[in-house]
Formats: C-alpha cells, structure tokens, sequence
C-alpha cells in the first residue's frame, strides 16, 4: 500500500479508532470483543488470536484489566477473556 494511500485511509477510519481505544481504555468488554473477533478474521488460529489479544490485555491498566473481568459478560466472551479470568483467578 502506497504511504499517501495508507495515511488516507488512516485518516478516514481514525474516529473509529479513536473509539476503540476509548471503549479499551474503559475496560468496555465489548471493545475487546470487537477488536478480537475482527484480529481473528486475519489470524491463522485461534491460539494467535489469542496471544495477541492476551498482549492487548496485558497493556491495560490494572484497573481497566480488573473492570473488564468483573463484567459478567465475560463469561459468554467469544475472545480470550474468559480463560483470563480463569487464570486470575
């Protein structure tokens, strides 16, 4: 992809990522969800999708971390938050 043609493309979807982070950010589950179901779409396995998104986790806060896993919409999580879960528990 062309520099010019990558930066516009940027520049259009921006708002859309300015609220994903947001949502992150807020320990919003379904920020997390979103991001991973769309990261999967792209991924060879699962397992890779699930490495990455453990990495998104861990880059967190420790609160946002500890309000995301308190949602209970964890529970029926489609991405790797549940194990997480489990594995703090």
């Amino acid at each position: 992809m062309e520099d010019r043609t990558r930066d516009n493309h940027l520049e259009n979807i921006w708002p859309e990522i300015e609220k994903m982070v947001a949502g992150l950010n807020d320990g919003m589950p379904e920020a997390f969800e979103m991001l991973g179901v769309t990261l999967s779409k792209y991924m060879k396995t699962l397992e890779q999708t699930d490495m990455y998104m453990a990495v998104v986790f861990e880059l967190l806060p420790f609160d946002t971390q500890q309000k995301m896993l308190a949602d209970p919409r964890v529970e029926t999580s489609t991405t790797v938050l549940a194990s997480l879960k489990r594995l703090r528990s």
